[in-house]
């Protein structure tokens, strides 16, 4: 018997290795209600959200800005993140919202991507 369960957690360890990325990837994603185009939840204390702000502009990228001094954007970011297990603590910023999905810590190549 030891001899299976040696193989399934040798198995199971091989596919996390090689599906990481994706595994990453679903973890960080959540649905919303508000699925429409790319929404950029940002704060203009943060130097991130300030240089991913203006490459968008530079490259010609429409997206909406919610400033999160506003406390119902602050909440409802707060919601969203609560539904896929990412309570209290900080957020990685800039977060984006392409089309429904959440993205944390987002940067300029990971949204050209995510748009194509």
């Amino acid at each position: 018997m030891k001899p299976l369960i040696v193989i399934i957690a040798i198995c199971s360890l091989g596919y996390v290795v090689d599906h990481w990325q994706d595994l990453k990837e679903r973890h960080t994603l959540v649905a919303t209600a508000d699925s429409h185009g790319l929404i950029l939840y940002s704060s203009k204390s943060i130097p991130a959200c300030i240089y991913l702000e203006a490459e968008l502009k530079k490259q010609g990228i429409p997206f909406q800005v919610r400033d999160l001094s506003d406390e119902a954007n602050s909440r409802k970011l707060t919601e969203d993140l609560a539904r896929i297990g990412k309570m209290g603590g900080s957020i990685p910023m800039p977060v984006a919202e392409i089309d429904g999905a959440l993205i944390e810590a987002a940067t300029i190549k990971e949204i050209e991507r995510r748009l194509r």
